[in-house]
């Protein structure tokens, strides 16, 4: 008999595990192959509304979280470099709205807190 358990996110058979979450709920072959075959980068198995095994995205630990932040902020300012170079024909107050833009950018990783994803700023349209 294979099993699921919510608590743990994992599969057991009482064949093989001696000890097992009580938990545990049926599972078939089925539900199990297709909850590891979708697995891939990013995913993980875990219980769905009825406590059955599916597969779903995971947020990364909080450093790596804002470590991708950081790299796409840096990005997107290397990206705008060029709208505050002096020899840029741009009026003043768009050039102004993007200083702006990118001292938003420049704040962004100060504003997350708890793992809320980054608010990000549109950059300015001319």
């Amino acid at each position: 008999m294979l099993l699921f358990s919510p608590s743990t996110c994992g599969f057991y058979d009482r064949r093989v595990h001696s000890s097992v979450p009580a938990d545990a709920i049926e599972v078939s072959e089925a539900e199990r192959t297709a909850a590891l075959d979708a697995l891939e980068p990013g995913l993980a198995i875990v219980a769905g509304p009825d406590g059955k095994p599916m597969v779903a995205p995971v947020a990364p630990e909080p450093e790596i979280a804002l470590a991708l932040v950081r790299a796409r902020r840096d990005q997107l300012l290397r990206d705008s470099d060029y709208t505050q170079l002096p020899d840029v024909d741009m009026d003043a107050e768009l050039r102004a709205r993007w200083a702006e833009y990118r001292q938003t950018l420049r704040d962004l990783p100060l504003s997350i807190t708890d793992g809320a994803p980054a608010d990000w700023p549109v950059p300015p349209v001319a």
